[in-house]
Order: structure tokens, then sequence, then C-alpha cells
């Protein structure tokens, strides 16, 4: 066998073992779903949450129950537009340590944020009421905290989308 030949089988070799060890590899599993809250238990605390604040939303506003990441944090916002747009949120959140919460307008993919401000703490969590000229076809709030300005969000606490 000459050298080319030697070299050729080698390749080959190799190409076998690479095969067959990515034919032994599990394939990634597709994380199961877990129901972590459903519409009605998220809907009944935030319905707790808006009656130990002394809030009702009135008729002709949008609600947005905001879900969070973990099962702890609820809130709610309301969007009232007419040509502008009145936006307000009260979330329901531990105290943070360092930073502060704030509000965000982002389309339904997460793109686009637009910050709405600063939560601060009110009677029943922390509180934003904000008016803004547009709302175009943002149609999720974000509740992040941060650390420090930035224009994007950085820690996603609460989400929820509206038509």
């Amino acid at each position: 066998m000459g050298m080319r030949q030697w070299l050729i089988l080698v390749v080959v070799v190799i190409l076998v073992v690479i095969g067959l060890r990515l034919l032994r590899r599990p394939a990634p599993s597709t994380p199961t779903p877990t129901p972590e809250t459903t519409t009605e238990e998220v809907k009944d605390r935030v319905d707790r949450l808006l009656e130990s604040a002394g809030i009702e939303v009135p008729a002709g506003v949008k609600r947005v129950d905001l879900v969070a990441s973990d099962s702890q944090s609820t809130g709610v916002a309301t969007v009232k537009a007419n040509g502008q747009a009145e936006i307000t949120i009260l979330a329901a959140v531990s105290d943070l340590d360092t930073g502060w919460y704030e509000g965000w307008l982002t389309k339904t993919d997460g793109s686009e944020p637009l910050s709405l401000g600063r939560l601060t703490l009110a009677k029943g969590g922390y509180l934003l009421e904000t008016t803004i000229a547009e709302i175009g076809d943002h149609r999720q709030i974000v509740v992040s905290s941060q650390v420090e300005a930035s224009e994007q969000p950085t820690t996603i606490v609460l989400t929820g989308k509206f038509e």
C-alpha cells in the first residue's frame, strides 16, 4: 500500500468513528413544558392584587395580566389608547437589594423595547403610571429588574401581551 492509500484509509476510519459517535449520542431532549400556573390561577392572583391595592379596572380599558417566570410574582397592566396611550403597571414583586424595576412596551417577540420608566413602591406593590404618544404595533408589557441604565430590559420579571 502506498502513502496515498494509507492516508485515504486513515481518513475513512476517522470518519467512520465520528459517524458512530454521532449515532450513539442521545438525541437532544425537548424540554417538557411544566405547567407553572394556569390562566385562571394568574387571573385569581391578579384579582387579589387589584383588590388589595383598592384598584378597579374601568370599562373600556385593556387589562393585561402579567405572568412571572417564578410563580411568586404577579402583576397587572392597564392600557387605554385613545390618541395617546395611558399605561399603568402594578407589580407584586420582591424588593431588590440593588437596582430598580422598569416597565417596557415591546413587540410580541420582545423586540424594539420602549422604556416606560421606573416603577416606584406604592400600596400593594410597585407602580408605574405613564402616558405615551403612540403604541404602534407594540403589544407586550414587560417589567424588568435593572442595575444600570440600558436601552433593553436586563432581567425580565413579568410579561403580558394584549390585543
